[in-house]
């Protein structure tokens, strides 16, 4: 039996998939901190032993600073989400009052691509650093 129409209006409301997405890239980002802090746990544990080749320990650092890049991304983009639900808050505000609101809205424009191209980099770097302690456990176990 089908969904009425208005069940289906109120699953694909555009509030509720927004309010999703953002879900969905908040709960990405913090998984991504997870794991970058977890992979940096690891990393030290291992960097401590000193039975390490020069090459591993070469492949351990680059996968540290990668790792380190990651979470500093996942702050710079928390900090800057929040900045922008600040703006957003204020532009609604302002269309209420029937204000000027373009310039926050530019500001907002920017902070969302400025967000997509850091969570781009931060995928890019979590996964130079997975490879790179692959690399350095593959030499260390070989």
């Amino acid at each position: 039996m089908g969904k009425n129409k208005e069940a289906i209006k109120e699953i694909y409301d555009v509030k509720t998939w927004l309010q999703i997405h953002i879900s969905q890239l908040t709960y990405v980002r913090n998984l991504i901190i997870i794991i970058s802090t977890a992979e940096i746990g690891f990393l030290v544990n291992i960097l401590m032993n000193k039975c390490l080749t020069d090459i591993e320990i070469n492949f351990g650092l680059i996968s540290l600073t990668f790792g380190v890049t990651s979470i500093i991304f996942g702050f710079y983009i928390a900090y800057h989400e929040s900045e922008n639900f600040r703006l957003k808050g204020r532009i609604s505000r302002q269309i209420i009052k029937g204000g000027e609101y373009m310039e926050d809205e530019d500001k907002c424009t920017k902070l969302e691509r400025g967000n997509k191209i850091f969570f781009k980099g931060q995928l890019l770097v979590l996964s130079l650093s997975l490879i790179f302690l692959s690399l350095m456990v593959f030499s260390y176990i070989s």
